[in-house]
């Protein structure tokens, strides 16, 4: 088999990303899941300003100690992988070959315009091997590169209003809840959002404002289904001695796309690719990665009065 065939199946992506041992060797599991080779997609869809890992099975018949099923990942030395986007549809790419205790089939890619890339790689044999040497026609893999996606309710206010307003005992305070859309140029085939979002409680004051509870907001998670939009858990409002203000901000947000850019994605092992449970999900740390949100609703809930003593004129005071 020719060595151009043999590089053309399997240069693999790494939909997820696994470093392995103190060696920083990439985990070649096919089985799990959490890497595809290219040839089964024809576009890898990634985000914008994200970092994605890539890297190219060596020869065979150059790297016997390159082992996928015992994890030896040993190549021959002066060997090298030259990865290039000759034609970026705006600002290129930054590549980082090999970053450190990695090795040389490896490489980083961060993506710095949206649109349609060509990554080619090919393999260079050392000097010793014969001067140039290397594999006659790159393999080119298209990535797709689109914006982040967003989030929106799409439980909106009555017209000309800027909250939702209640009365304590209301029939539609027992089930408050709020839909929302995510909005994004994906494939759309298994997409699984995780969604941050924060309830904040606040007092109406004696002086007649309201006091700001900041520091008491409570940050909740959602993780949606693997399509459609999704409504939030079921609110719980409650009146306080007189009014109440609850307000609910999206906070962050990822997609099954955008987790392809958090490079250490799988230093939690628990994580197991597109079969990943909501548990799995949870056990990993997104806010250090997601897009950033700020809309919110504002729900209002007013304490029933209190009806006071009717006052008159004494029965002795009108001589």
């Amino acid at each position: 088999m020719k060595k151009s065939r043999i590089l053309g199946y399997a240069l693999t992506l790494a939909a997820t990303l696994m470093v392995g041992s103190a060696m920083g060797q990439v985990d070649n599991t096919f089985a799990s899941g959490k890497f595809i080779d290219f040839a089964t997609e024809a576009t890898d869809y990634v985000t914008v300003n994200t970092t994605t890992a890539y890297y190219a099975t060596p020869d065979a018949a150059y790297h016997p100690g390159w082992n996928a099923g015992t994890k030896t990942w040993t190549i021959t030395a002066g060997t090298t992988w030259v990865w290039t986007v000759p034609t970026p549809p705006g600002a290129a790419p930054t590549i980082n070959i090999a970053p450190a205790a990695t090795p040389k089939n490896y490489v980083e890619v961060t993506w710095n315009a949206v649109g349609d890339h060509d990554l080619t790689v090919y393999e260079k044999l050392p000097d010793s091997f014969g001067g140039s040497c290397l594999t006659s026609t790159p393999v080119v893999h298209t990535v797709r590169v689109i914006d982040a996606p967003t989030v929106a309710f799409t439980t909106n206010y009555a017209s000309g209003q800027t909250a939702f307003v209640h009365c304590s005992g209301d029939a539609a305070l027992t089930t408050p809840s709020l839909g929302v859309a995510f909005t994004e140029s994906s494939p759309g085939t298994d997409d699984r959002y995780v969604l941050g979002y924060t309830i904040k409680k606040d007092e109406y004051s004696a002086a007649g404002t309201w006091t700001d509870n900041a520091a008491g907001a409570v940050t909740k998670e959602v993780i949606s289904a693997k399509t459609g939009n999704i409504t939030l858990p079921t609110l719980t409002l409650t009146a306080g001695s007189t009014r109440t203000r609850y307000i609910v901000t999206l906070t962050y947000l990822s997609s099954t796309i955008t987790r392809k850019g958090k490079v250490d994605i799988l230093a939690n092992l628990s994580y197991n690719g597109p079969t990943a449970t909501d548990d799995d999900l949870k056990a990993i740390d997104w806010k250090d990665f997601l897009t950033t949100e700020t809309e919110n609703r504002v729900f209002i809930v007013n304490a029933k009065p209190v009806t006071g003593p009717i006052y008159h004129i004494g029965n002795n005071k009108a001589k």
